[in-house]
């Protein structure tokens, strides 16, 4: 006798098709992202880093992928809560989705970051999807308006006149003369 069998195809391909444009799309959003975005596998394994991370650690994908991981990224001083929040992350899917942080770039230059940071799946392993924004420009002005104002203080209160602010037709501040 003969036996055969029929499998129909299509199905499997309409799920490839479907992968393949998820895969697509992934690569489209997190390769024009103006955020830094990494993969961690674990501590010493980036499994996937995008152009701005690239840029934003001066380090090639090559190296953020095979030799540069979360012990030589971190800033010294940040890494010990840095390795807490992984762990914490990657056992129970716990600790702060979104902090500041620190990181050393290739050339020893400290950028400060903003983590958002999620559990997920890559290749079948648990992972960390880490997305860094680069804040620390936002920082020099937070630091020099925070100077601004120390010294707008001390003139205001060494000054021997009198000093009131009006807003909209409201004093908002005076000073002891």
């Amino acid at each position: 006798g003969i036996g055969g069998m029929v499998i129909d195809l299509r199905e499997r391909k309409r799920t490839r098709t479907a992968l393949h444009d998820t895969e697509e799309n992934f690569r489209a959003l997190a390769e024009s992202a103006n955020d830094g975005i990494l993969i961690a596998i674990g501590l010493g394994t980036h499994a996937y880093v995008n152009p701005r991370m690239v840029e934003m650690s001066g380090y090639t994908a090559e190296e953020l992928t095979t030799t540069i991981g979360l012990r030589e990224l971190a800033h010294p001083e940040e890494l010990e809560r840095l390795l807490r929040i992984f762990q914490r992350r990657m056992d129970a899917n716990e600790g702060p989705r979104c902090h500041p942080t620190r990181i050393v770039r290739k050339d020893g230059r400290v950028v400060h970051v903003e983590v958002t940071g999620s559990r997920t799946i890559w290749q079948g392993r648990p992972a960390d999807t880490v997305i860094m924004r680069d804040i620390t420009r936002r920082r020099e002005i937070e630091q020099a308006l925070r100077e601004s104002e120390e010294r707008y203080s001390i003139l205001v209160e060494q000054s021997r006149d009198g000093v009131a602010i009006f807003q909209e037709d409201v004093i908002v501040f005076i000073s002891r003369p």
